[in-house]
């Protein structure tokens, strides 16, 4: 459709893959974001950004063949000579080089502590990531989305930061009041010795095979088995491994079999508990995984997940971390507690024709309000009729409000002040109000 065709409609249409999000939306949101950042400042993580976009180079060759072909590629910035001439030295080499919007906030991470020259850190970022994905809204799969990561650099004793990402993720289940979850746990090399025992040698291979086991926590074996074949037929390899393939299982309870499953069994000790499956199927396609993995899921619906991804940037740092998908995460709280509303106090003017001179005064009321972090709303015309201002207030959950009446006001210098939930109402001078006001609020 061209703009010519029907500007209306056109300038209508959301991006396909992406939401907007109503006022009601947004405080859901963001109290969910205040309780994963408290609970991940609790465990000593720290908060910190990184830009929405990389060098290409830089995403490239972390997340294996198939989820590449997701990343949102940017075209290359069009530098002149003289940008060159001012770049730094060290950068101007890639002055022009492509870039890409992030994929995820795992591997801009890595950049960060080689850019800042970090060994050790703990922290948290909650930012949008970009998928050129296959867009389905009902399955809320999305070309933009926000993830919450959480993630531990630097060495620790065995499974000792692992542990602590699992007791995170349980606490901020706990915290939404989220119960019917499970944690499916595996291990990227307890997965590699499996598949080699099933004569699933090459790499590549081993990456589409595990590119279809990702999937069987939404579809049928069935569906996945038939996948595998058609897989496996194209590159030459016996169909008879599928068979070996579903006969995997993992004793945690035998260290010999995989010792650090077995170690953070022991560390989480209660925390242990029925929500936390043994899965030897789970993959979790991206390539840098090298130990722990895992993912949480509510009643099929995967949330988020994570693992131990040592040597991320070619180096010898020991990275352990998870996410969270905001969205997918919200669609799983069933009861929100009570959202107070963003306004504190409702203000306008009595009367049909209020003078100027008296919506002067609302305006210097809401701003001494304001002054001491009180919320007003100022109504958007002169008056408003009590039994409309009343309804909208209640509506709108908003606890007190102020009324400026020109009888009130020219003779004694009183306003009226209204508690909603009390349904009591006084009428006092301008600091009295301010005072009871703020007592209420704060």
């Amino acid at each position: 459709m061209s703009l010519n065709d029907n500007e209306s409609t056109h300038f209508s249409i959301i991006p396909s893959g992406t939401q907007d999000f109503s006022s009601n939306q947004m405080i859901q949101r963001d109290y969910v974001e205040k309780v994963i950042k408290k609970v991940y400042s609790e465990f000593g993580a720290e908060p910190m950004e990184t830009p929405m976009f990389e060098l290409k180079d830089v995403l490239c060759s972390k997340y294996g063949d198939e989820n590449e072909k997701l990343i949102f590629d940017l075209k290359s910035f069009d530098y002149t000579e003289a940008d060159n001439a001012r770049a730094d030295n060290a950068k101007a080499d890639y002055a022009r080089a492509d870039y890409a919007l992030r994929y995820d906030l795992t591997v801009p991470l890595g950049r960060y502590l080689q850019t800042h020259g970090l060994s050790k850190l703990k922290r948290y970022q909650i930012g949008k990531v970009f998928r050129r994905d296959a867009a389905s809204i009902t399955q809320q799969r999305f070309r933009e989305f926000t993830q919450c990561d959480v993630d531990f650099v630097g060495p620790c004793d065995i499974m000792l930061h692992d542990a602590q990402i699992i007791q995170i993720f349980q606490t901020v289940l706990k915290r939404l009041n989220i119960q019917n979850y499970t944690i499916r746990l595996n291990h990227r090399q307890v997965l590699n010795k499996l598949l080699v025992q099933s004569s699933i040698v090459d790499p590549s291979i081993q990456s589409i095979v595990c590119s279809s086991l990702d999937k069987l926590d939404k579809v049928s074996w069935e569906v996945v088995e038939q996948e595998l074949k058609q897989k496996l037929e194209q590159k030459n390899i016996p169909l008879s491994v599928i068979e070996i393939i579903k006969k995997w299982k993992i004793n945690i309870d035998d260290s010999n079999e995989c010792k650090d499953l077995f170690i953070l069994k022991q560390l989480l000790g209660s925390n242990w508990d029925d929500h936390i499956i043994i899965d030897p199927f789970l993959a979790r396609g991206l390539d840098y995984y090298t130990g722990m993995i895992f993912e949480v899921g509510v009643q099929g619906k995967t949330i988020g997940g994570g693992g131990r991804y040592d040597n991320l940037m070619k180096t010898d740092l020991k990275f352990v971390g998870g996410s969270f998908g905001l969205e997918r995460l919200i669609s799983c709280i069933n009861d929100f507690p009570p959202q107070k509303s963003n306004v504190d106090v409702f203000l306008t003017c009595l009367g049909k024709n209020p003078s100027l001179n008296l919506v002067q005064i609302a305006l210097d009321v809401a701003q001494k309000l304001r002054n001491e972090s009180i919320h007003v709303e100022l109504s958007s015309t002169y008056c408003v009729p009590i039994k409309q201002a009343i309804g909208q207030v209640i509506q709108r959950n908003i606890p007190i409000m102020v009324l400026i009446g020109e009888q009130e006001y020219m003779n004694d210098k009183q306003i009226i002040v209204k508690f909603i939930k009390n349904n009591i109402q006084k009428t006092m001078s301008i600091k009295d109000a301010c005072d009871a006001i703020c007592y209420a609020i704060c």
